[in-house]
């Protein structure tokens, strides 16, 4: 049995390797044509060619249209981008020097806070035992009702 498939086989192979060695026939339409179907036919083709022509030329225009459109957009881009860069350098400046402000500001703070706590410093051992104090409110101390009697 395995004879018999070897052979056919090989006849196969045989079969396909005649059919790829044989010349092709080459068809064109005008096979079986008259002069005047080969005159339509001619007519037909260069009609069809024109009409392609034409549609070229219309693409080729409307590409040119697109790239001049392209060309626009991208100088806008560009100068968009310029205009962004530099609001963007201005605004990190801006914000640095607005940190630099928040520190010298918080300094200043502690500064003032100083000040005022030596200065209230100074009016406690200037007028404490003075009766100049004015404009000066004093603390009144609050009286109890058993503050004056006697034990």
């Amino acid at each position: 049995m395995e004879t018999e498939e070897l052979i056919e086989h090989i006849l196969r192979q045989k079969h396909l390797e005649e059919m790829m060695n044989r010349p092709e026939k080459e068809h064109t339409p005008l096979e079986g044509m008259d002069n005047e179907q080969i005159k339509r036919f001619a007519l037909f083709l260069f009609e069809e060619n024109q009409n392609k022509s034409k549609q070229l030329d219309e693409m080729i225009a409307r590409l040119d249209e697109i790239g001049k459109d392209l060309k626009d957009a991208n100088r806008k881009i560009d100068s968009l981008t310029d205009a962004l860069l530099k609001a963007n350098s201005k605004a990190e400046k801006a914000a640095i020097e607005c940190k630099l402000r928040d520190k010298e500001y918080k300094k200043l703070e502690k500064k003032h806070n100083a000040l005022v706590e030596r200065l209230s410093l100074m009016n406690t051992q200037t007028y404490a035992s003075s009766k100049s104090l004015k404009g000066i409110d004093r603390k009144k101390t609050v009286k109890g009702k058993h503050d004056e009697k006697d034990d």
